[in-house]
């Protein structure tokens, strides 16, 4: 029966989803006059889940969609809890690992059952990732009955992403935002990074092929192109 203790415990991520994520902010060590905090991720990168969700439903029915809901509204309460956010290509040594301890702390006094959907739909993030000798037992179990059980579902997330890079990537390309230390242009930089994931994803799931076709790469390789040069009106951090 729900009482003010129960109901209390499990305000922690509530509350981390307020200020904290509103207060972190990404892309700032490259392109901070984008200006996205976390909590517009968090509240963005759904949309773009639910949109690819739609688009592959006619291949595929068998994922476990309440499980990349969860894992999606989830993966990034453990950045304000771990030193920051840190852009994927200078994450610092142990970054991930210090992402899961700073979500399970503080979810730890949660009821159990949900206390372990937290930790399980957290955990999909890691199933495609090399962390195994660094995480907790816990985590570790997690991680391996996704590898079982929800590894399509892993790759899909991984693509999910990406594919959310190059939405803030033409929004920051359509205001003309250039790197804080160069010239480059946030589109010429997502596709200069996010492609390598994407093929690896594709390389373990075919089917993300589907929308990953040659035709949206030649289009994205121009609009990469013509980033690439500096505009006449530029902006940038003051």
């Amino acid at each position: 029966m729900p009482n003010l203790k129960h109901f209390e415990s499990t305000m922690p991520a509530w509350q981390n989803a307020q200020k904290p994520m509103g207060d972190e902010l990404r892309w700032k060590n490259n392109f901070p006059h984008y200006g996205q905090t976390l909590l517009r991720h968090a509240n963005s990168v759904p949309l773009t889940m639910m949109d690819l969700l739609e688009f592959f439903r006619p291949y595929n029915q068998s994922w476990n969609e309440l499980l990349l809901h969860q894992a999606v509204i989830l993966h990034d309460h453990g950045e304000p809890r771990s030193g920051g956010d840190e852009d994927i290509e200078s994450q610092t040594e142990g970054k991930a690992v210090r992402e899961w301890e700073g979500f399970a702390h503080m979810v730890k006094d949660y009821p159990e059952p949900i206390r372990q959907a937290y930790l399980r739909a957290f955990a999909l993030q890691y199933a495609i990732k090399n962390h195994d000798l660094d995480l907790p037992k816990e985590a570790l179990d997690l991680v391996l009955m996704h590898r079982e059980l929800h590894i399509e579902e892993a790759w899909f997330f991984e693509f999910v992403e990406c594919v959310d890079y190059f939405r803030s990537a033409r929004e920051g390309n359509w205001q003309k935002i250039r790197h804080v230390h160069g010239h480059e242009g946030m589109f010429e930089h997502v596709f200069r990074n996010a492609p390598k994931r994407i093929k690896v994803a594709c390389a373990n799931l075919p089917l993300l092929a589907e929308y990953w076709t040659p035709q949206l790469q030649t289009e994205f390789a121009e609009l990469a192109r013509v980033d690439a040069i500096p505009p006449a009106f530029v902006r940038r951090v003051e």
